[in-house]
């Protein structure tokens, strides 16, 4: 069964059920995207040369009735409102699925005067027209492997461990999505650190910070690549206010993306990449469900 929840950035919510009485009847534009190819032709070619293709916004369509009470005209109508953002999840309980897609209103809810049960259609405008998890994948180059169990002979002259603090400077991040999706890199220093970076091994796209930019200990450096969300953001540690760092990013570097599959990616610094604490994590994205 799938269920479906429509919420805006106020709060407000509703979700499509036999509970709450608004069943979705209809739904167009779930799976498909719309492409613009360009291309060009010569005066004797057969047929055309396509010289860049570009996945446009999409419109998805809903419609549905329900028994009909004030109440829940009034709820479709404030929720479903024009002009206010809004998340549209989707849980497939049956296969273990749950998607968001974010967008706005196109068309706030058409509903009809019927007495009995009233029919509605509304549009929801996606810029990003692909849907993501909701759940986040995450790969963290720092691990911290447990050496304490019982039985524990204790000692007052040899040394034990509890842990053991190991780094992966590489590492693999799968992305089993059907598209190359943006992520989040998130570097905390330990110690200060001069110049973070992040290298794709196989294409050589990098994300670095300049040789002037050093992490103190306690400062976090988040960096996302996400499309329509690049943001590059340092939190000191004696402030802990945020604060754009979008200038202290090299010239050579690139807000990459994770390809589908496996993506094999480096962490380092200019000085002292020892110091760092590595997380990265992504939403996985699919072009229709």
């Amino acid at each position: 069964m799938r269920r479906f929840i429509y919420t805006n950035i106020l709060g407000k919510s509703i979700e499509f059920n036999r509970e709450t009485g608004f069943m979705l009847t209809s739904i167009d534009s779930l799976s498909s995207n719309d492409v613009t190819i360009n291309e060009v032709s010569g005066s004797s070619q057969v047929g055309a040369t396509a010289t860049s293709q570009k996945i446009v916004p999409k419109t998805i369509t809903f419609e549905g009735d329900f028994p009909y009470s004030w109440s829940r005209r009034r709820t479709l109508i404030d929720t479903i409102a024009p002009g206010i953002n809004a998340r549209i999840r989707m849980i497939d309980e049956d296969n273990n699925f749950d998607v968001f897609i974010d967008g706005m209103p196109k068309r706030s809810p058409y509903i009809s005067e019927d007495k009995v049960y009233q029919t509605f259609q509304f549009q929801f405008y996606c810029p990003f027209p692909f849907w993501q998890e909701t759940s986040y994948t995450n790969l963290k180059f720092t691990q911290y492997i447990s050496h304490f169990r019982f039985p524990r002979s204790f000692s007052n002259t040899v040394y034990w461990k509890i842990s053991e603090r190991q780094m992966l400077v590489i590492d693999t991040i799968e992305n089993r999505g059907t598209l190359p999706t943006g992520f989040e890199v998130t570097f905390k220093a330990e110690t200060a650190v001069t110049s973070p970076e992040l290298l794709n091994i196989e294409t050589q796209e990098i994300l670095k910070m300049s040789s002037d930019f050093v992490l103190q200990a306690g400062d976090t450096l988040v960096i996302s690549t996400y499309e329509g969300r690049k943001t590059v953001t340092w939190t000191r540690a004696e402030t802990g206010k945020p604060e754009n760092a979008f200038q202290y990013l090299t010239d050579e570097s690139v807000f990459w993306q994770l390809q589908p599959g496996d993506n094999i990616v480096r962490y380092g610094a200019d000085d002292n990449y020892e110091g760092l604490e590595v997380d990265i994590s992504l939403n996985i994205t699919y072009a229709g469900v």
